[in-house]
């Protein structure tokens, strides 16, 4: 994705999280809450990547 339209995505999530009705919506429901910029959500998703190959790989599963 383009560096520009990221962003922009970037700028318009973070509205909506900093927004009293979404926090009040999600602690409603019980859900935890944690913000990441596209920096770290990128290092968070590589991550969980990574320790979901070694879950499935331990329990057999074989990529092509």
């Amino acid at each position: 994705m383009a560096k520009e339209i990221a962003s922009q995505y970037e700028t318009a999530i973070k509205k909506v999280w900093d927004s009293a009705e979404f926090k009040e919506f999600m602690n409603r429901r019980g859900f935890d809450m944690i913000y990441l910029d596209s920096a770290k959500f990128s290092e968070f998703m590589k991550a969980d990547n990574e320790d979901n190959g070694k879950a499935l790989k331990s329990l057999g599963w074989r990529s092509k």
